[in-house]
């Protein structure tokens, strides 16, 4: 039987200064295919619209994966990565440039930015809205993952040895994220495809809930394993409690999204 759960809740840092929640979190479900996606929008000045940013990020995505059909998943892994890479990233732009069209940005929305931002949002208004991307789609017996910037993506086999979906970017420097509205997006844009089989869970998830753990053995013991048996048990009110307690009580003070699917 296939489960499948998403929640976002804001972290105890930003309530305290007085920002939005700029994670954002998806699911969807059909014969087909299950799908969860999370973003994790930018937290520095310079990203005054991060909150929609990672709503269009998990739209986009989630409307990339259900386009996929079975034609699609005949095509090699190269073409069926590039396929959804792609429709995703053209999506977020497109969502993006509507919610400009239709909501300029305003001086209010600037008023508090350094002259250096400023520019920086003048030149390209599109820095408003950065976000990471993340999302897994279980389609038949394949497993789908789409990785970019920070956050974790993490395959759990049936002997519970925890292990990353998407191998990290070897271009990657230290404390850099890379975003959706960096330079190069589609080279940062990472995926991997696996057989569905001897896999009973894929997890993704935002900084915030990775960041408090230290291996991937407390990762599985103190995270994923009470809230798959929680899953099973059909117990979703307290892995929703579980979620909001880490983003307001016992997390790093961040936003919190998680998105599971469990077979």
């Amino acid at each position: 039987m296939i489960r499948f759960f998403t929640k976002t809740n804001i972290g105890y840092l930003h309530i305290k200064n007085k920002k939005p929640c700029q994670d954002y979190s998806l699911s969807y479900h059909d014969e087909e295919r299950t799908i969860v996606c999370v973003a994790d929008g930018h937290g520095g000045d310079l990203y005054i619209r991060s909150d929609r940013g990672s709503r269009f990020a998990c739209n986009a995505l989630l409307t990339a994966f259900r386009s996929v059909d079975g034609t699609h998943m005949k095509a090699s892994a190269e073409d069926l990565l590039r396929y959804i890479k792609l429709y995703a990233l053209a999506e977020w732009n497109r969502q993006v440039e509507v919610d400009l069209s239709k909501n300029h940005i305003k001086a209010k929305e600037t008023k508090a930015l350094s002259d250096d931002d400023k520019f920086k949002l003048k030149m390209n208004q599109v820095k408003a809205y950065g976000t990471t991307m993340l999302g897994a789609m279980l389609y038949n017996n394949k497993i789908i993952v789409i990785e970019l910037g920070d956050g974790g993506a993490f395959i759990v086999n049936n002997k519970n040895e925890v292990s990353e979906a998407v191998e990290e970017d070897e271009d990657a420097v230290a404390n850099i994220t890379y975003s959706m509205c960096g330079d190069n997006v589609y080279e940062h844009m990472h995926g991997a495809i696996y057989k569905a089989t001897g896999i009973k869970a894929i997890v993704i998830s935002t900084d915030g809930v990775v960041n408090p753990y230290q291996s991937y053995d407390n990762l599985y013991e103190a995270f994923i394993k009470p809230i798959s048996s929680k899953m099973k048990e059909n117990r979703a009110d307290e892995i929703d409690s579980f979620i909001t307690d880490l983003g307001l009580k016992s997390g790093i003070g961040d936003d919190v999204s998680l998105g599971i699917i469990t077979r």
